[in-house]
């Protein structure tokens, strides 16, 4: 879970075990296994979906994550002309 909005909606990154080494991925061990967490792939979830707690990854590996999605939310910026990006009919 990166971000609690109240008790029923948090923002979470998804994880796969298939090597990535992009920009977007983040590799971490948990449970002596090799994970790569999906910056791209955030989402808003219902914490009615969660069924229980598998386990918490370390520290440091979430605090390289949280500055990941930092780095990724800052380097978004809207179109400077004003004009919307869906392709005109």
């Amino acid at each position: 879970m990166i971000r609690k909005f109240n008790r029923q909606m948090v923002w979470v990154i998804p994880i796969t075990s298939q090597s990535k080494n992009e920009k977007f991925y983040n590799k971490f061990i948990f449970d002596e296994k090799i994970y790569f967490s999906c910056i791209t792939q955030i989402r808003t979830l219902s914490t009615k979906r969660f069924l229980r707690k598998i386990g918490m990854m370390q520290e440091n590996d979430f605090n390289k994550i949280i500055d990941k999605v930092g780095s990724f939310l800052k380097n978004e910026t809207p179109p400077n002309d004003g004009e919307s990006r869906r392709p005109k009919p």
